[in-house]
């Protein structure tokens, strides 16, 4: 009787599973993704994630590293049935976004006197890209025209002109993401605050090793060497 009763358990199981997929298969509205959740990179999430996603966490087969890096939804560094949760219910259309992928400005800093760095969670698409918006003002509220160009996930901002940014505080707004950013970066003259020496090889006691000497301001960027640069 008993082993009756885990039969029927386990065949209720398995019509489950299989009706999950078939209403995935026929019904369930394929959506689009830029980055996170569509494995097989067919510019869908559906079914075919889904299985691929379930088969890597069952250990059936193993995805590749750009395949587990878009696998990942949820950012906790490992793919499992969380993961193979939050791709079906993305492809069911019951959630519109990943936690992972939630797009927020995460660091804001000066790289150099003619740049201002913005850092975001992750790489934007193109799409979101055109639907950011940058405005850096002064401490006076003026509104200093730059434009942006990007680096993965970090958006460099630049004058227009090509000029430096004046030495001073600046707020950066950020629009186009949710929740909106602003915040504020100073940007200060460069000042020598490092100096690196280092040789291409060990001198013996004939010949001395070409040294390398390099000069690096507070922002991580070579300064020309000079007897200025040492005051």
């Amino acid at each position: 009787m008993n082993r009756t009763i885990r039969r029927k358990s386990g065949v209720k199981a398995t019509l489950v599973l299989l009706s999950v997929f078939l209403f995935l298969l026929l019904f369930a509205p394929t959506a689009s993704a830029a980055m996170y959740g569509d494995i097989n990179d067919d510019g869908e999430v559906n079914v075919q994630d889904v299985t691929m996603v379930m088969q890597h966490a069952l250990g059936l087969i193993t995805l590749t590293d750009a395949q587990k890096a878009v696998a990942d939804v949820n950012g906790d560094g490992a793919i499992n049935v969380q993961d193979v949760t939050l791709i079906m219910q993305y492809a069911l259309g019951i959630i519109d976004e990943f936690p992972h992928a939630a797009l927020r400005v995460d660091e804001l800093r000066a790289l150099n006197v003619k740049t201002i760095g913005v850092e975001f969670s992750r790489a934007p698409t193109s799409s979101e890209r055109a639907e950011i918006d940058f405005v850096v003002k002064t401490s006076a509220n003026v509104t200093i025209a730059t434009t942006a160009t990007w680096d993965g996930k970090v958006a460099k901002l630049n004058r227009t002109n090509n000029l430096d940014f004046w030495a001073g505080t600046y707020t950066v707004e950020v629009s186009g993401v949710t929740p909106s950013f602003s915040g504020t970066v100073s940007i200060a003259t460069p000042t020598a605050t490092s100096l690196e020496i280092s040789a291409t090889n060990i001198p013996d006691n004939t010949d001395r090793a070409p040294l390398r000497v390099r000069l690096l301001d507070q922002y991580g960027s070579e300064m020309a060497l000079s007897d200025a640069a040492f005051n």
